[in-house]
C-alpha cells in the first residue's frame, strides 16, 4: 500500500505542479487584472471566461475523457497509435464545427452572453481559442497517459510564460483592455498547440476506427452533461450575479474567487495522477482498503491548504508586487468570499475521490443525474441568496451544489463498490478545522496567532488520536530517503 500512495503522491507532485503552473495563472495574472483592467473590464471579461470553461467540455464532446481509459491499459504500440487518432481526427472534426457555428454567430451569442452585440470580436476570439485549446488538450492527455509527467511540466511551464509575457504585452503595453485579455490568449494557444504537436504527431495515423469511436462515445458521453454541469456551477453565479447587480460586482467577485481556486490546485493536481492510477491499483488485493486511506490522506491535505489560505488571504491581497499590490485596494473586500470558495472546492475534491467505485464499475450514468441535481441546486440557491447575501450567497450556493454531488456520489459509488473509509479520522481533521477557523474568525487575532494557530493543527490532530501508530515514523523515513537520494545526484 505505502508503495502505491508514494507513486500517486510522486505523479501527482509534478503533475500538481504543471497544472499548479497553469492554474498558478489565475493568481500571477490578478496584479495585471486588478491594477490594470476597470471593475466592469474584469467582470466582463469573466463572464466570457466562464463561457469558455463551459464550451472547453462540449468540444471534447466526452472523448477526451474516454481517451485515458482505453489507452492505458491497450497492449500494443499500434492500438495505441489507432486508439489516439481516433480521438484527434474526431474531435478536430466536433471542434471545427463548433467553432464555425461560434464564428458566424458571434453578434447573437455576445447579446446574450454580455448583453451588448459589440462584443461579437470577443466572441470571435474565443472561437480560435477553443479550436486550438481541444486539440492540444488530447496531447497533454497523451503525456498523461505514458506518465511522463515531467515533459508534462515542462510544456505546462511554457504555457504559463508564454501567456504572462503576452498578457502584459496586450494589457500594460497595448492598453487593450479585455479585448488584450483574448487576443493574449489566442496567441498562447497557437504557441502551445504548435508545441505540443511538434512533440505528438508521431502517434497519429490517418484512420478512424468506428469501434473504438463507440467505445469512446460510450463511455465519454455520460461524462459530457456531468462535467458541462461542474462548469456551469463555478460560472453560472457570474451570470446571476450580474443579473441583481451589475459588471463591477461581478468583477470584484471573480477577484475574490480565483483566489479561493487556490483549493482547486490541490485538487487537479490530485485528479490528475488519480485517473491513470486507479485503474491499476484496483487490481491489487488491498485496493478497498489502499482507496480508503488515499481519501484520508486527501483531506489532510485540503485541511492544511484551508488553514492556510483563509487565515492569511487578507494579508495576500494586500502583499506589495513591485509598486502595486496583488489586489488593486477597491478590489479588497473580495477576500470575504474566499473561505467559502475554498471549502466549495474542497466538497468537490471528495466527491472526486468517492466516484471510484461508479469509474471502476463503469457506472458512470449516474453522472448526470448526480451533477445535474448539483446544478439545479446551485441555480436555485444563486436566485435565493444573492439577493440577501450578495457576493456571500453565490459562493453559498457554490459549497451547497458540491455537498450535494458528494452526498450522492458516496450514496451510488457505495452501492456499486463499497468501501470501509476511515471515517473516524475524517471526523477529527474536520473537527480539528472547525475549531481553529472558529477561534479565527471570531477571536480576530493578529498574524503571529494565526501562525501560533495554524500550527497547533497538527498537535489538534495528535490529541485527537488521529495519527496510527507508527505512521508519522514511516512518512519520517520516507522524507529522509528522499534528501539521501537527492544529496546522492
Amino acid at each position: 500500500m505505502a508503495a502505491s500512495i508514494r507513486k500517486l503522491a510522486r505523479h501527482s507532485l509534478i503533475y500538481g505542479l504543471g497544472h499548479t503552473l497553469t492554474r498558478a495563472l489565475s493568481f500571477l495574472l490578478l496584479p495585471l487584472y486588478t491594477n490594470y483592467l476597470p471593475q466592469e473590464q474584469f467582470g466582463l471579461a469573466s463572464l466570457l471566461f466562464g463561457y469558455l470553461s463551459i464550451m472547453t467540455i462540449v468540444y471534447g464532446f466526452g472523448i477526451d475523457a474516454a481517451l485515458l481509459r482505453y489507452y492505458v491499459p491497450s497492449a500494443s504500440s499500434a492500438e495505441k497509435r489507432e486508439i489516439f487518432s481516433t480521438a484527434f481526427w474526431i474531435v478536430l472534426a466536433l471542434a471545427a464545427g463548433f467553432s464555425a457555428v461560434n464564428f458566424f454567430l458571434a453578434a447573437p451569442l455576445a447579446r446574450v452572453l454580455t448583453t451588448q452585440a459589440g462584443n461579437a470580436y470577443l466572441i470571435e476570439l474565443c472561437a480560435g481559442i477553443l479550436f486550438l485549446e481541444a486539440l492540444a488538450v488530447l496531447f497533454f492527455l497523451l503525456l498523461r497517459a505514458e506518465e511522463r509527467s515531467l515533459n508534462f511540466a515542462v510544456y505546462k511551464l511554457a504555457n504559463v510564460v508564454a501567456t504572462l509575457a503576452l498578457n502584459y504585452i496586450f494589457i500594460v503595453r497595448l492598453e487593450r483592455g479585455a479585448s488584450g485579455v483574448f487576443e493574449a490568449q489566442l496567441c498562447t494557444s497557437i504557441f502551445t498547440f504548435a508545441a505540443m504537436f511538434a512533440q505528438g504527431w508521431r502517434q497519429l495515423r490517418f484512420l478512424v476506427n468506428t469501434q473504438i469511436l463507440q467505445k469512446f462515445l460510450r463511455f465519454g458521453l455520460p461524462y459530457l452533461p456531468s462535467t458541462a454541469a461542474v462548469a456551469a456551477i463555478d460560472t453560472c453565479d457570474r451570470y446571476i450575479l450580474k443579473a441583481f447587480t451589475n459588471l463591477e460586482t461581478v468583477g470584484i467577485y471573480s477577484a475574490g474567487y480565483r483566489l479561493g481556486m487556490i483549493m482547486s490546485l490541490v485538487v487537479a493536481a490530485f485528479r490528475l495522477a488519480w485517473l491513470s492510477f486507479y485503474a491499476g491499483a484496483a487490481q491489487q488485493p488491498n485496493a478497498p482498503a489502499l482507496f480508503a486511506r488515499i481519501l484520508t490522506y486527501f483531506h489532510l491535505a485540503c485541511a492544511v491548504v484551508y488553514l492556510g489560505v483563509s487565515f492569511f488571504v487578507d494579508d495576500l491581497v494586500r502583499l506589495p508586487v513591485g509598486s502595486v499590490s496583488l489586489f488593486a485596494e477597491e478590489y479588497w473586500r473580495s477576500t470575504a468570499i474566499v473561505p467559502i470558495v475554498l471549502l466549495g472546492y474542497w466538497l468537490f475534491g471528495i466527491y472526486l475521490n468517492l466516484l471510484v467505485g461508479l469509474q471502476l464499475k463503469e457506472k458512470t450514468k449516474y453522472l448526470p443525474f448526480i451533477t445535474g441535481a448539483g446544478l439545479a441546486l446551485n441555480l436555485a440557491g444563486n436566485f435565493l441568496m444573492i439577493p440577501s447575501l450578495g457576493m456571500k450567497g453565490a459562493a453559498w450556493a457554490t459549497v451547497l451544489a458540491y455537498a450535494a454531488m458528494t452526498a450522492l456520489g458516496y450514496y451510488f459509488s457505495q452501492k456499486h463498490y463499497p468501501l470501509a473509509y476511515e471515517y473516524a479520522r475524517l471526523l477529527k481533521i474536520t473537527a480539528s478545522v472547525a475549531l481553529l477557523f472558529g477561534a479565527v474568525h471570531f477571536g480576530q487575532p493578529a498574524w503571529p496567532g494565526r501562525i501560533l494557530l495554524l500550527v497547533a493543527f497538527p498537535f489538534l490532530l495528535k490529541l485527537s488520536g488521529f495519527f496510527e501508530p507508527g505512521e508519522k515514523q514511516r512518512f519520517l523515513n520516507w522524507i529522509k530517503s528522499k534528501l539521501a537520494s537527492y544529496g546522492g545526484n
